[in-house]
């Protein structure tokens, strides 16, 4: 039987790959390096963002989730801010073709997968045994999770590099 958990999972990789055939792989692109900066931005200040608030707002003592809870939004909103106002890439979604849908679609699983592992970064020690207990797909988001970074990446090199050969011809 499907537990919750997992139910959340596919649910989160199915809008993710709806997103990539909707939104097309220009604007997925943009996500991604959104997601790499964020990360990056979170992974170094987390910990000094959520001791200033703690400060202020005494979240700390809510309970441990908190800095996890503290990172993840703070993740998602410079991810926002990045995607919405950055102007590091301009998104050319207008490509057409199956093949272009079909790696739209693609991007957009391996988004979600990302953004799910990048989250999974951010969950105390606790937390994430708690729901590795609870789901049969979570281990593989949280164990595999260094390829759920590298592969999109690897993925935008090859396909960048062969569609601008194939371009040139």
């Amino acid at each position: 039987m499907l537990g919750i958990g997992d139910f959340l999972i596919i649910l989160f990789l199915v809008v993710g790959a709806g997103y990539g055939f909707i939104f097309r792989k220009g604007q997925i692109v943009v996500l991604f390096v959104s997601s790499y900066i964020s990360f990056v931005v979170v992974s170094e200040l987390g910990v000094k963002f959520f001791s200033f608030l703690d400060k202020v707002a005494r979240v700390g003592q809510y309970g441990a989730w908190m800095e996890s809870l503290v990172k993840i939004v703070l993740f998602l909103i410079i991810m926002v801010i990045l995607a919405i106002w950055g102007e590091y890439l301009s998104a050319t979604s207008g490509k057409k073709g199956l093949f272009n849908l079909i790696l739209s679609g693609v991007y957009g699983f391996l988004l979600a997968t990302m953004l799910l592992s990048i989250v999974s970064l951010f969950l105390s020690p606790e937390l994430e045994i708690k729901i590795l207990a609870l789901s049969r797909l979570s281990p593989y988001i949280i164990f595999y999770r260094i390829w759920w970074f590298f592969i999109p990446a690897v993925l935008m090199f090859i396909f960048g590099f062969w569609l601008t050969k194939k371009k040139k011809k």
